[in-house]
């Protein structure tokens, strides 16, 4: 069985899961009577071929997940593979973080392999003569090659992870030989043979194993730094570096994108947060051409962990277990505040309807090499939003994009809704409440207020989800906000209803209304508590203080000033000063919605806003922060 396949062909040229079948017997067998799955509820879901197997040969499956693949194809014979090059598909892939896999005949469950979700890539789980083994060297349509079983002890450090003031010397022990690894890659027989204590200075991060022979141990990890202080957590990733700059390096390949092992830690107080294996590669899109670089940190089985798990890794958050991660420096706002993102999603997180990802603020190396401050991230994709949604099954999560283009799953519940709210008079109290049973209104509602507010105009890149699991209700994410608090504009509600990804419903529901009440209203609410000139200059400070000590080492290494920093900051804050974005937002309101200036005093007058000059600024506009 091999889970994660990029080194072994089928013939069709591309690399698939595989199952081998083998016929231990000495006489011929007609595999047509015979079934494989993955599921032990549906036995028959994949027909063997018809075709004899001769005793003692083999036969390959490739497990393409092709739902329409022919089960049959045209042949009387099955020769090994790569004589005839026969091409048979299973309609299921083998899941690489472990799956039990079935061969049945017509009444009964004859085999069964629970394939463990601790594989690495091009590593297989094969029978060998005292049971099952894991194998380096895979030889599919031949005898299997020679194994090894996990049964030995993981090396011990006499010196635990942590931070140290002074470098020091390191042993390692453990039975047999232990081979150990530096640059993030997982350590086999061809990795650095330990035979003397290892110097330790500035940041190394150890992965380790020990061989005896046939036995070989779980994998250990050790992570140090060495005379390094920081106000922040610190994440270092280390990598080969010839991942990272070489021919297919993370660094400098935008398209293709590549991704690579990684060992990632992160070290806070002095102590380790978590240490693990991991897949590195980019993040973003026009950010990506940027000097300063987003990460995704991907965990899977190939690399050694198919899940992180780690309590309390964001405080405001139970999530314990994550899929992936970002590491996001400042996307597009990296040479001005370089936290415009975070400010505004800190801002409505947990007191709106809205999804948002935590975040911390971390100090970042690859491979001991600073690459300054970013932020640790959450990241969206159907595992966390089944955990968002109770539990239910990340199968079940439909993920889409801008004008309901599919993320993952379906988006034919989205475009029946669309097609609703066309061919419906949405002016009724029917429409809304249909519409309302469909869609979490107030995430709505909420996105396009605090979208508005903040006067971004980027807003193409958007995700909402739901799962009929769940209620069925489609959400909204608030996220990717680094053009936030930019442009002095007056028609922010205009463009995201008229001319933004969800205009097709939004233009309907502003039809009715009811609708129109509840959104003038919630805009009202949320000025007055979260979305107001003194909120936001409260939370730019606050992200101030965080990054102040640790400015002047980010700037230098980016070919920035101090004083440009700082100068970037009164421009933001000089966006919100005196009531400008307030006022700019309610001269949106009242025209967009054509409201008197008695309708205005009803819904905003609580504020404490000097609403009169409204009356006489209908069209007003601010100059812009740049000069250029």
């Amino acid at each position: 069985m091999l889970p994660s396949n990029d080194k072994y062909p089928a013939p069709d040229g591309e690399c698939y899961d595989f199952v081998e079948i083998y016929n231990n017997s000495t006489q011929p067998v007609e595999l047509g009577n015979y079934y494989l799955s993955d599921k032990e509820d549906d036995p028959h879901r994949f027909t063997l071929p018809g075709v004899t197997l001769e005793a003692g040969r083999f036969l390959v499956i490739y497990c393409t997940g092709n739902a329409a693949a022919d089960p049959d194809p045209e042949h009387t014979s099955a020769p090994d593979a790569g004589a005839g090059k026969p091409f048979y598909e299973a309609p299921f892939k083998i899941d690489a973080d472990g799956e039990t896999v079935y061969l049945s005949d017509r009444e009964n469950i004859v085999d069964r392999v629970a394939v463990p979700g601790n594989l690495k890539k091009n590593e297989s789980y094969a029978r060998g003569a005292d049971g099952f083994v894991l194998t380096a060297a895979v030889t599919p349509g031949a005898q299997n090659a020679p194994g090894y079983t996990v049964e030995l002890a993981a090396p011990e450090a006499d010196v635990a992870s942590g931070a140290f003031r002074e470098p020091f010397r390191l042993s390692l022990r453990g039975e047999g030989t232990v081979f150990y690894t530096t640059d993030g890659t997982a350590p086999d027989e061809k990795a650095n043979r330990y035979t003397a204590p290892i110097v330790v200075d500035g940041i190394t991060s150890i992965r380790a194993i020990c061989v005896d022979g046939t036995k070989r141990s779980e994998e250990a990890s050790f992570f140090y730094l060495v005379g390094i202080e920081h106000t922040l957590p610190v994440v270092n990733v280390a990598i080969r570096q010839d991942y990272l700059t070489g021919p297919e390096g993370v660094l400098n390949h935008v398209e293709p994108e590549y991704e690579h092992v990684s060992q990632v830690t992160m070290i806070e107080n002095g102590s380790v947060v978590f240490s693990a294996p991991c897949g590195f590669k980019l993040h973003g899109n026009d950010s990506k051409l940027g000097q300063k670089q987003n990460f995704q940190l991907r965990f899977r089985a190939e690399y050694g962990l198919s899940k992180l798990k780690c309590e309390g890794l964001f405080a405001d958050r139970e999530a314990d277990e994550f899929n992936s991660l970002l590491l996001k420096g400042g996307s597009e706002d990296y040479i001005f505040c370089g936290f415009r993102d975070e400010l505004c999603t800190t801002l409505v997180d947990g007191v709106t309807h809205l999804d948002v990802l935590a975040c911390r603020p971390v100090i970042l190396y690859l491979n001991g090499q600073y690459h300054g401050i970013y932020f640790l991230r959450e990241r969206y994709d159907a595992f966390r939003f089944a955990q968002e949604l109770g539990g239910v099954s990340k199968d079940s999560v439909n993920i889409l994009r801008a004008f309901g283009f599919i993320d993952e799953g379906s988006n034919e519940a989205y475009y029946a809704l669309l097609s609703y709210c066309r061919s419906h008079d949405m002016t009724t109290a029917e429409a809304l409440a249909y519409v309302s049973e469909k869609i979490d209104i107030y995430s709505l509602i909420d996105w396009c207020v605090c979208r508005s507010y903040t006067g971004d105009g980027d807003i193409t890149n958007v995700r909402f989800y739901m799962s009929e699991e769940a209620d069925g209700k489609w959400r909204w994410c608030y996220f990717d906000l680094d053009w936030a608090f930019w442009h002095y504009r007056t028609d922010a509600i205009d463009m995201i209803v008229e001319r933004g990804p969800n205009s097709t419903l939004l233009k309907a529901l502003m039809r009715n209304p009811e609708f129109r009440d509840m959104f003038i209203r919630r805009y009202a609410e949320l000025m007055g508590t979260i979305l107001n000139e003194a909120a936001v200059l409260e939370r730019i400070d606050r992200f101030v203080s965080i990054m102040e000590p640790e400015i002047a080492q980010n700037q230098e290494r980016y070919g920035l000033t101090v004083e440009s920093w700082y100068s970037r900051l009164e421009e933001l804050r000089d966006y919100l000063r005196g009531g400008k974005r307030d006022l700019a937002v309610l001269i949106n309101i009242k025209n967009y919605f054509d409201l008197s200036g008695e309708q205005m005093a009803e819904y905003f007058g609580a504020l404490g806003y000097d609403l009169s000059v409204l009356e006489d600024m209908p069209e007003v506009t601010f100059p812009p922060i740049l000069a250029q």
